[in-house]
């Protein structure tokens, strides 16, 4: 997770710099939004203001739909259609969750033998090395 109690003081010492109709900072905030609102990926992540908003790239606080209970139900798929995806990513249309199974297929990415060993039986929850995250959010 991004949150931390470093970050959180930051925003409580300079609630002045945040815009109260968007929660975006300004000066020493910039780049974040108040509170680091859920889901806040990693120390470098903004926070999500807007659950599911595919208008802004991942980086900025956009994210698009992640299913969190199976891809199908009724033999009817959950995941979001082709076409539907934040904006800059490079998983275009919906996916299954991140693991150390599909990460590579989905970012794009060879993991090293060391980082396999790491992530090796873990999704993007379990993982506590952070190297999931740090690729999902490079594929945006």
């Amino acid at each position: 997770t991004g949150v931390t109690a470093q970050r959180l003081k930051r925003h409580q010492e300079n609630w002045h710099l945040f815009e109260s109709s968007n929660l975006k900072g300004r000066g020493i905030t910039e780049k974040e939004y108040y509170g680091l609102p859920w889901p806040c990926w990693s120390e470098t992540h903004p926070g999500s203001p807007v659950l599911f908003n595919v208008d802004l790239p991942v980086m900025q606080g956009g994210m698009g739909f992640r299913t969190r209970f199976g891809t199908h139900r009724n033999g009817v798929s959950l995941l979001a259609n082709d076409g539907i995806y934040p904006k800059d990513s490079r998983i275009k249309g919906g996916y299954d969750e991140i693991t150390d199974k599909n990460i590579e297929e989905l970012a794009g990415i060879t993991l090293t033998d060391e980082e396999k060993k790491l992530v090796k039986g873990t999704n993007w929850k379990t993982d506590i090395s952070g190297i999931l995250t740090k690729y999902a959010l490079e594929a945006g």
